[in-house]
């Protein structure tokens, strides 16, 4: 390969070389700026031709025949392909706006397991083109086919704010198929290139991203680490430049010239989604461009975009969009805040009647951001508006009401944390209210009638926000509030037939509240098919005689429900012998945590607290044989599940207690959290076993002499 590559490099010098040489003698006013310009674009063109084909990365539908018949791409057992090159290229459009082109390929080893064999990009309104998929396979004769999509195989839906999202699965699959897309997608922004993630949920034999930059704007490059040790570090190198009206993709700076940057990494594991993680994006080895210096041409100088964090907070308290709505409330806004706040002395009061006012009489459209889409005046009038539309209103009355507050800026938990150490304005995509009311601090999300004043949704809770202060930004802690709880006790008999009927009662407080809240807000489903699918999902085939559900409209008190129930046939029946599973609510019936090897801690959003109490009477006739074990495991001394039980005559209690108050868990306890899990799940598959009682005398008479 690397043979091939100098004869091509050598053949494209000869070239220019000749024409170099004929244009010097034949063209009038040829100069030696013209020889150094197109030595330049010599340089580019072959830098690109050593660098493609030495990553075996070639044009579309161009793969070599050994890639089909190399079976040891990876040596990862739960691969189920493998990703053989992923590339693209960032350069300003005509528009301004930061456009890239980008050209993915990979190996399918496991068509039924791969996650590869669907394709969805997210993408603004009319952002995406160039879009092409195809499928490439080798048939009997040693020849290389392939099946292209289709327009209509592109499935574009809507998605909040104004986005969209194409789908596409390729066909033709088959173990050992190599898939390719290749897109053009306007990223919008000028000055944020989004972060390039030479990770994926495949191992990648290699990644990179070619950024042209003109020489009269820089960018700064962050990167994060990768969670898997020993990945290797992102190698980043300037392979060339243009000069001024090359007009490489016909961009905004045409006119002058600029670099060529290349980010590669090479050879790189998977780092996959499991369970309980806050955003793998977190542990992929990823690169982030801000820009960061400007050339200013009437001073003949550089100056900086953004010093820091001060400096950019500091614009945004001045922007129209963003700090001056806060300071927007009209007549009718002051009006609503004295009608809300009339009679009531603490700002604790007041501060919770505003909210209570905004949750229940604005309705949020779901989209989030950081700048106002429509103002406030226009959000309070109308009654409904985007994410940060509501935050600022009610920063806007909670400033009326004389109290301390300021926004809040953040990152989604799926997004991944925060860079914090420079301004990447880019990064940020939600919004939240950041009061002092009595010398205590409160974070307030008014978007949801369901969530309690001064607590966060679970999607919210992400590391820091960036308080936006125009004298002292900071970054405050993003701490949930409330945790997640469910207390049940099920009062059950069983009868000869094994036939199961009782009641049971359950209390739900914290986020298991707030979930339910919203489930049966949505509609989707009557109250009647939640209890079955979500409360019941232990006992399948149980039938609801009756049920009361209690506090659903105050988001401050828990969530209370009885159900009365039967279950034909709960108890299995085996002779003299009766097998009932006891554990009816929240049962753990299979370990979360599959993987052998773990790369990223386990996450816990917040502290969880399951209690499940049984009452059971066995029926007339039986004894008890077995039950399960009284246990305690013991994970961490926040980390713990109690299980208690206690045969009583004709009836079992049983207790149990199981305790999350360790939010993050590293790796490497992983395998210790994994055998604490497999523990809860043998015993809580564990039965009571009863027997038949028998009459000893009729025994004896009908084991005695016969006339």
């Amino acid at each position: 390969m690397a043979l091939k590559v100098m004869h091509l490099n050598a053949i494209i010098n000869f070239v220019i070389l000749i024409n170099l040489v004929v244009m010097f003698f034949i063209t009038p006013g040829f100069c030696f700026q013209t020889i150094r310009n197109i030595f330049l674009l010599s340089l580019i063109i072959t830098g690109f031709a050593g660098v493609s084909n030495a990553q075996d990365t070639q044009p579309w539908g161009e793969v070599n025949a050994s890639i089909f018949q190399n079976d040891n791409l990876t040596d990862d057992p739960d691969a189920r392909a493998v990703i053989l090159f992923d590339k693209a290229e960032v350069y300003y459009n005509v528009d301004g706006n930061l456009v890239m082109n980008r050209h993915t390929r990979i190996k399918i080893l496991d068509p039924d397991g791969s996650d590869y064999t669907d394709f969805a990009i997210n993408h603004a309104r009319r952002g995406l083109s160039s879009l092409r998929a195809q499928t490439l396979n080798m048939n009997v004769s040693g020849q290389i086919e392939a099946t292209q999509l289709r327009s209509s195989d592109f499935i574009e839906t809507e998605l909040p704010g104004n986005r969209r999202r194409t789908t596409f699965t390729y066909q033709q699959l088959e173990p050992g198929s190599v898939v390719e897309v290749q897109y053009t997608i306007r990223q919008g922004a000028f000055s944020y290139i989004s972060p390039w993630y030479f990770q994926h949920s495949e191992p990648i034999l290699y990644s990179e991203l070619t950024r042209y930059t003109p020489e009269i704007i820089r960018f700064m490059q962050l990167t994060r680490s990768s969670a898997v040790q020993n990945t290797g570090n992102i190698f980043t190198q300037n392979i060339g430049s243009y000069p001024p009206g090359s007009n490489i993709f016909n961009d905004i700076f045409s006119g002058v010239g600029g670099n060529i940057e290349r980010a590669s990494a090479r050879n790189l594991p998977a780092v996959r989604e499991d369970s309980y993680i806050s955003s793998v994006n977190n542990f992929r080895l990823q690169a982030m461009f801000q820009l960061y210096e400007r050339y200013n041409p009437q001073q003949r100088r550089a100056e900086r975009v953004l010093e820091d964090w001060q400096t950019w907070t500091a614009s945004l308290v001045r922007d129209n969009d963003f700090g001056r709505q806060i300071e927007r409330a009209n007549r009718a806004i002051r009006n609503k805040v004295d009608e809300l706040t009339d009679g009531l002395t603490s700002d604790l009061d007041k501060a919770e009647a505003m909210y209570d006012y905004i949750v229940n009489s604005v309705s949020w459209d779901g989209r989030i951001g950081i700048y106002s889409s429509e103002g406030v005046r226009s959000t309070f009038s109308e009654n409904t508006g985007t994410g940060p539309d509501i935050t600022l209103l009610y920063l806007a009355m909670l400033h009326e009401a004389g109290i301390i507050s300021y926004p809040i800026l953040l990152s989604t938990r799926e997004r991944g944390l925060l860079y914090t150490d420079y301004p990447v304005v880019g990064q940020f995509n939600h919004m939240i209210a950041y009061a002092i009311i009595d010398g205590f601090e409160y974070l307030i999300e008014p978007l949801s009638p369901h969530l309690p004043f001064g607590t966060l949704r679970p999607s919210t809770l992400n590391g820091q926000g960036l308080l936006v202060d125009r004298r002292n930004p900071g970054w405050v802690e993003l701490e949930p509030r409330m945790n997640e709880s469910t207390r049940s006790l099920a009062s059950v008999a069983i009868d000869e037939a094994g036939n199961l009927s009782g009641s049971l009662q359950l209390r739900k407080s914290g986020y298991e509240a707030l979930d339910t809240r919203i489930a049966l807000s949505q509609r989707a489903t009557s109250s009647r098919e939640y209890l079955l699918n979500e409360v019941l999902s232990s006992l399948p085939g149980a039938e609801i005689t009756n049920y009361e559900i209690n506090n659903l409209e105050d988001p401050k008190s828990p969530v209370d429900t009885e159900v009365e129930i039967t279950r034909d046939g709960h108890a299995m029946i085996a002779g003299d012998m009766m097998y009932i599973e006891p554990f009816m609510v929240n049962r753990i019936d299979e370990n979360p945590f599959t993987q052998v090897i773990r790369v990223a801690p386990v996450e816990f959003n917040y502290g969880r607290e399951e209690v499940f109490n049984l009452n059971l009477t066995i029926p007339e006739g039986y004894e008890i044989e077995e039950v399960p074990e009284s246990v305690q495991l013991m994970f961490t001394e926040r980390t713990s599940y109690q299980q208690l039980v206690q045969p009583m005559g004709n009836s079992i209690q049983i207790t149990v207690n199981f305790n999350i108050g360790d939010r993050t868990i590293h790796p490497d306890d992983y395998a210790s959290l994994q055998e604490f899990y497999s523990e809860i799940v043998a015993l809580q598959s564990s039965q009571i076993v009863l027997r038949k009682i028998t009459d000893d005398a009729d025994d004896i008479i009908e084991a005695g002499p016969q006339d």
